[in-house]
């Protein structure tokens, strides 16, 4: 007798990942706190923290990397709003146009391109930022580190141990 017919197996559950909009956006302003009352001028890129699973945003005109908790309360996490590059700790750093960040999965440390100051900067998950490419001319010049020049740094990827950086 031929095998009875068995039904389709049924698609696996998907559940829905929780969306997050930061209350304000492209606004003159720069808000912290809960997400509602929270603001960012011209947000360029954001990242999950692996080991948080916090959020990092790119607060371009704002010249600062917002932090954003599982709690739903958006922080400056380094620059203090000054539009110039000043390597330091938390808001004594100064950031100048963060464009794009990434983030280093076995450490929490993040890099990121300075579109508007034309450099690279390295963010230790404590807060330590520190220039690490890019003389801060706007003149294209291939060389290594901080003899680099970038015409506007806007992409940036971490493949293992090569940091990519486009312009």
């Amino acid at each position: 007798t031929p095998a009875a017919p068995t039904a389709a197996p049924s698609p696996p559950t998907v559940a829905a990942a929780p969306t997050w909009t930061v209350g304000q956006t492209n606004v003159q302003a720069h808000a912290e706190g809960a997400l509602a009352v929270a603001a960012l001028n011209t947000p360029t890129d954001a990242v999950v923290d692996p080991i948080s699973g916090a959020i990092f945003a790119c607060d371009k005109a704002n010249n600062r990397i917002r932090h954003v908790t599982t709690e739903g309360r958006a922080n400056t996490f380094v620059g203090d709003g000054g539009s110039s590059h000043l390597d330091g700790i938390r808001h004594a750093a100064k950031v100048n146009g963060p464009h794009q960040i990434t983030v280093a999965p076995g450490t929490g440390d993040l890099y990121m391109t300075e579109y508007e100051g034309n450099k690279v900067a390295h963010v230790t998950a404590g807060g330590t930022v520190t220039a690490i490419a890019g003389d801060g001319s706007t003149v294209h010049n291939v060389a290594d580190g901080l003899a680099a020049g970038f015409g506007g740094p806007i992409g940036i990827s971490l493949f293992g141990t090569i940091l990519a950086v486009a312009e």
